[in-house]
């Protein structure tokens, strides 16, 4: 089934997915990083201090992330969707009323807990367990959501602070997508009793939802550094593009300039990636989505000109589109429908640690241990382009000789067909 077919015959549920992962961008760094400046001003903070204050909430919130998260397997999806809808937008009212640090840190958290976090769990697991065969197709649609997002709220965000402050406009952000967003989605959903109906009974599973059988499975922990590669390297590069684009001898603002091809070239990477999925499987194609992104870091190392930067880009930003969806979908063949909402929350809580960490790293390699000194930054695009090289090969191997996983016992160890 193709995709426009997918989306003629189950509407509402891809429209609910897609709605979520929209509302999901109240607690998206790309949306919360609009009000920084606003935000620092009224609390006296500097930028040490909030970027402090923004990685322990959000280190905070990826620990609590698999507490909830695994209660979408047994609660029924309109009533889980609706306590989260409704959490996002007490998140934004909290933010937008903090009167100091502490509070602060509090609506952060809530916004990094309920938006980034559970929003998009909503979304994807809901996907993941009702579409099977058309599960990639059905995310890579899902996951639009994000792409709108990133593409008009950070401009309509500027336009509202100008208009009314910064404190109205995240109130007026919390009525938009968690109240009215997570709202419609829920509205069309009221009557879907088996899209609603949890996977998982009460007592007869609640054990290995507890403890998703995911961190049993040996292919999932040889995969694991390949599952956070790109979101903690192409973070921890962006953050430090600054350095990188100086040791290039090009200007921040080309880089700056050059991310609108990244967000632009991520939507086809995941629309790609949807039919990919459903004709190979995830895990297949885990291995294989870095490549683009390897090629891109290549040709920034090589070939210092204006052009390198826009693929570089371009090509990381396709790796980001199509590495997301495989990400989404690969969980799903892991593990059984009832236990998927406690796995599934479980790793975007070590993707969200890993997008945390890799900024960390490469500062303490960029400044810290002075492991770089003669190449610079351009060291941490060798340790990348190595990095993704080797997590890909370990991948390989494991698709090759360990099991599958959990979800299909029957299945063999994956080779290419």
């Amino acid at each position: 089934m193709g995709m426009f077919e997918l989306l003629r015959r189950e509407p509402r549920f891809i429209a609910f997915g897609f709605m979520y992962t929209f509302g999901s961008s109240a607690g998206q760094t790309f949306f919360i990083s609009v009000f920084v400046p606003s935000i620092a001003t009224a609390m006296a903070l500097n930028d040490a201090e909030f970027s402090f204050i923004y990685a322990g909430a959000t280190i905070a919130s990826a620990l609590v992330l698999p507490l909830l998260g695994k209660f979408i397997d047994r609660t029924d999806l309109f009533h889980y969707g609706a306590i989260v809808g409704v959490g996002l937008t007490l998140a934004c009212f909290f933010t937008a009323l903090a009167t100091g640090p502490l509070m602060l840190i509090a609506g952060i958290f809530l916004l990094r807990l309920f938006g980034q976090g559970l929003m998009s769990h909503t979304a994807i697991t809901a996907a993941a367990r009702w579409f099977g065969r058309d599960r990639g197709k059905a995310l890579a649609l899902t996951s639009l959501g994000h792409a709108m997002g990133e593409g008009l709220l950070p401009v309509t965000a500027v336009a509202l602070i100008a208009l009314v402050g910064w404190r109205f406009s995240f109130m007026a952000s919390g009525i938009l997508l968690g109240l009215l967003a997570a709202g419609t989605a829920l509205y069309w959903i009221r009557a879907q009793a088996d899209f609603r109906r949890p996977f998982q009974k009460d007592g007869a599973k609640a054990a290995s939802g507890d403890a998703p059988g995911i961190l049993s499975i040996p292919w999932f922990w040889a995969n694991l550094p390949l599952y956070i590669a790109s979101p903690m390297i192409l973070t921890a590069l962006i953050f430090h593009q600054g350095a990188i684009a100086e040791d290039l001898g090009k200007t921040l603002e080309l880089f700056a300039a050059s991310f609108v091809i990244f967000a632009a070239v991520r939507v086809p990477g995941s629309l790609v990636g949807g039919p990919l999925i459903d004709r190979f499987s995830a895990r297949f194609l885990m291995p294989i989505h870095l490549v683009p992104a390897i090629a891109g870091i290549l040709v920034l190392i090589f070939w210092h000109s204006t052009l390198a930067v826009l693929i570089y880009m371009a090509l990381a930003g396709f790796t980001n589109g199509l590495g997301g969806t495989i990400r989404q979908a690969v969980i799903a063949e892991l593990v059984p429908a009832e236990t998927l909402g406690a796995a599934r929350s479980l790793t975007s809580s070590m993707m969200v640690l890993s997008t945390a960490a890799g900024p960390a790293i490469y500062g303490v390699l960029l400044t810290g241990l002075g492991f770089l000194p003669q190449t610079g930054a351009v060291g941490l695009l060798w340790i990348s382009a190595l990095y993704f090289a080797g997590s890909s090969l370990v991948g390989a191997a494991a698709n090759r000789f360990l099991p599958a996983g959990i979800a299909d016992e029957e299945e063999a160890p994956l080779t290419p067909s």
